[in-house]
């Protein structure tokens, strides 16, 4: 596994993926002498079609880490319709051509997303022997049975999303919880990949030859969730997760003409890590890049979700709409202290407390349109690195010397 991997991930990761070699070695211990030749048409007809849309993705050339295979859509179906036995070798197989045919994850990332899948099939297929789901063509008139079949693609995003977070948990300590189930995997697709394992769940019970024709389709859904995910990807800053500069403006940029033209509050808050390069040169990069996301994390538990928070150049820019001066000094002196009393984990135990410094500027007090406000807030944020940093600092308008925040 790699070493840029703490100790406490690669030891879950060992976990998962030594619980679903044990599973699996427990299941194919069972496997009948003489399996049927459906139940092994079935499985190499779900295989050879995880592998065929890992080979779709390959052609359209994405970068490292932008590709999703979907494999659990064709890893759902065998949870319900094959023996746990041969349930847990379709990730298996599968998993290995994306792997060879991609080389888009390290060797220890590979296994143990195709052991993650392997356990979430593998409690999938528990609830479908508990709910007696089996290949006749006759539970799909059911609704009982399609309810459990629903049910039994919850059990699988859950556990699959789960082990993923678990492991990004561990990577990131601080990080919350919410945000890393989200990172492993955006609802959208995943609802899409599960409804899509459904229904080739229902098309193989049927009747097999019927799986072909579902290939197009699913890879056309593949694609358009790629364009989807790859659309997010432009918007997004890959470090942090927020809007990058270029997203954040157009956005910030029609709120603020929004709100100039109704005459509502609107302030621009600037926040930059304290000494962040130090940071980086005494504790190591990875140690940084904690303290990056720390602050981030920080940054959205604190705002509402009717802000906008993006990653500006070397700082955080946050909108706040319908705030005025003094609102935004209380939010931004709110979080500098929650800042604060978030040390960041070193490599080796320890923690290293980490600050921010923080820029605000209003709308109407330091201009009418984006680059006014930016422009003020940066400015005040220089004011408040120079003043000893770890403070919240707000300009006073043109022609007063007073300070809001008083």
């Amino acid at each position: 596994m790699a070493g840029g991997r703490s100790v406490p991930e690669r030891s879950w990761m060992a976990v998962v993926i030594g619980s679903n070699a044990g599973i699996t070695g427990w299941a194919l211990d069972r496997v009948p002498a003489q399996p049927g030749h459906g139940t092994l048409l079935l499985l190499a007809a779900l295989t050879a079609g995880a592998a065929g849309c890992a080979e779709a993705a390959r052609r359209l050339e994405l970068p490292a880490g932008q590709a999703r295979d979907l494999l659990a859509v064709w890893c759902l179906p065998a949870s319900l319709l094959l023996p746990m036995s041969y349930a847990l070798l379709v990730p298996l197989v599968a998993g290995g051509v994306v792997q060879a045919r991609t080389g888009r994850r390290s060797p220890a990332e590979a296994v143990f997303r195709v052991s993650a899948l392997g356990l979430a099939g593998a409690a999938s297929a528990a609830v479908a022997g508990l709910l007696r789901i089996g290949r006749g063509g006759s539970w799909v008139t059911h609704p009982q049975a399609l309810a459990g079949a629903v049910l039994c693609a919850g059990v699988f995003g859950a556990v699959s999303a789960g082990l993923t977070a678990g492991a990004s948990r561990l990577r990131e300590p601080l990080a919350g919880w919410r945000e890393l189930l989200r990172d492993s995997g955006t609802p959208l697709p995943d609802a899409c990949g599960a409804g899509a394992g459904v229904l080739l769940a229902i098309i193989c019970s049927v009747s097999l030859p019927l799986l072909a024709l579902t290939l197009a389709p699913v890879m056309m859904l593949q694609r358009g969730l790629l364009c989807q995910h790859l659309r997010a990807a432009a918007r997004t800053d890959p470090a942090t997760g927020l809007l990058n500069a270029a997203a954040w403006r157009r956005e910030a940029d029609a709120a603020v003409r929004q709100a100039a033209r109704g005459g509502r509050a609107l302030a621009v808050l600037m926040a930059g890590i304290d000494h962040f390069q130090r940071v980086c040169d005494t504790h190591g990069q990875l140690t940084g890049n904690r303290a990056l996301v720390a602050t981030t994390d920080t940054v959205r538990c604190q705002l509402r979700g009717s802000d906008l928070a993006g990653r500006f150049g070397g700082e955080f820019a946050v909108l706040l709409p319908g705030t005025s001066a003094v609102g935004a000094c209380r939010v931004a002196e709110r979080l500098r202290q929650e800042v604060a009393a978030r040390p960041v984990r070193v490599t080796g135990g320890s923690a290293v407390t980490v600050t921010v410094s923080i820029g605000i500027a209003a709308l109407a007090d330091s201009g009418s349109d984006l680059l006014d406000l930016l422009t003020a807030a940066d400015a005040a944020l220089y004011r408040a690195r120079m003043g000893g940093r770890d403070q919240v600092c707000l300009l006073p308008p043109p022609g007063h010397s007073s300070d809001p925040r008083t």
